[in-house]
């Protein structure tokens, strides 16, 4: 079974008319599915990722530990073994199995028609909504809801970009992005080791055991998992469950006076804002306030920004990164900036902050491309972040649209994890 199985899922698939292709009746077409959400991450599938990373944490080591004896053969078997267990972790990840669904569709569309292609899209939507328990898929839902579009159309190329974007749009930032950075950096060590260049080996495996560490630990995270138990706050007021939301609420608020010891200086001040309107939301809850749910939803999703900037910052392990990497530090900045906009505008309906925020997003990639260039570094995608930025503030608030700003959070978070 996989490993991130999950319960079973209701699937309404409505079809037109014929069933058989061969009767020269139409293929049916995907046209709604419906599921019953899943929980989260389990205990046990949080301790297989922690324990699969301590173990390649134990090999990374091992081969530093060659290094400093100037033995080649023993570090690159090691780099051998730590590489096979960072291949188990990313099959263990919880957005592998639709990814592997998404190959799936984009194999089919290269031999099959495109109307064929559309029941692939069935188990795609039905895991999207498995995982929006623990990872952002509205863009990743929006790009597959294109695919079908074209699909149904016989617009296979255009369906064929979608489904990649769909794919590309997957993250689940307290592994994919820490992985991603540990996998660059053992590359990177062995490229060193084969030219016997030992202190570039070693400090590349340096940087890699920060990768390893943060996903060794990032299941417990107090953003992460503050984030959760506001999304269960959420649910809960939806459903009118107002004490089982006041006790998932005080959940989240310890999660959150953990995430505010931090020595992160803006991670600290936007958890202790955060821990502020959770007391705030609490009391209103209290007092039966009209708009309590609009009020966790908001907070939930500002909750998640501030998880997602602790993912791509590897935690506080790596917070040397803000003077290491400071172009890196200056796009997860202007990405959580966008994502506060973009909140402020949709959801907590407070259009002045909303462009108090996107202003901060376009001075952070200002300073990115500023950084870029004094450093002789590559601009050319950054400045077409830049200018996409700039069209979007330019635009009035009217006629700017969540998609714009979901779009621009994922152009952002691709530089961002090639950085």
């Amino acid at each position: 079974m996989h490993p991130f199985a999950f319960r079973p899922i209701v699937i309404a698939l409505l079809l037109c008319s014929a069933l058989t292709p061969a009767l020269g009746a139409e293929t049916p077409v995907l046209q709604q599915i419906a599921v019953v959400p899943s929980p989260a991450l389990s205990i046990e599938q949080q301790t297989r990722l922690s324990d699969i990373a301590v173990k390649a944490l134990h090999q990374i080591a091992a081969a530093r530990g060659a290094i400093a004896k100037r033995d080649a053969r023993s570090a690159n078997q090691a780099l051998d073994n730590a590489s096979a267990l960072l291949n188990t972790l990313q099959t263990s990840l919880p957005t592998a199995r639709v990814t592997d669904r998404i190959w799936i569709a984009q194999k089919h569309l290269e031999y099959e028609d495109s109307a064929r292609v559309l029941p692939d899209l069935v188990p795609i939507y039905a895991d999207l909504h498995a995982l929006q328990d623990f990872i952002p898929v509205q863009q990743a839902q929006a790009h597959l809801d294109e695919a079908r579009n074209h699909l149904q159309q016989g617009q296979k190329q255009p369906a064929a970009d979608a489904l990649r974007a769909t794919d590309a749009a997957l993250i689940y930032a307290e592994a994919d992005l820490p992985l991603a950075h540990t996998r660059r950096a053992v590359d990177t060590a062995r490229l060193a080791l084969d030219k016997h260049d030992w202190q570039r080996a070693d400090s590349a495996l340096k940087n890699a055991e920060d990768g390893v560490v943060f996903m060794s630990v990032s299941v417990d995270e107090p953003l992460a998992a503050g984030r959760q138990s506001l999304l269960q706050t959420t649910r809960l007021l939806a459903a009118g469950e107002t004490a089982k939301a006041r006790v998932e609420l005080q959940r989240a608020r310890g999660y959150l006076q953990h995430a505010a010891q931090t020595t992160d200086s803006v991670a600290k001040t936007e958890a202790n804002k955060l821990l502020q309107d959770a007391n705030q939301l609490d009391t209103r809850i209290q007092n039966r306030d009209a708009n309590v749910v609009r009020d966790a939803q908001t907070l939930w999703y500002r909750t998640a920004a501030l998880a997602e900037r602790s993912s791509a910052y590897l935690g506080d392990a790596w917070a040397r990164v803000m003077h290491d990497q400071p172009v890196k530090s200056r796009l997860i900045e202007a990405r959580l900036m966008l994502r506060y906009a973009a909140i402020d505008q949709f959801t907590a309906r407070q259009p002045a902050a909303a462009e108090t925020a996107l202003a901060s997003a376009q001075s952070d990639l200002g300073q990115a491309l500023a950084i870029a260039r004094a450093d002789n570094q590559p601009q050319t995608e950054i400045l077409g972040v830049q200018q996409h930025v700039a069209r979007l503030a330019a635009a009035p608030p009217a006629q700017r649209s969540q998609d714009q700003y979901s779009q621009l959070a994922g152009e952002l978070g691709i530089l961002i994890s090639q950085s």
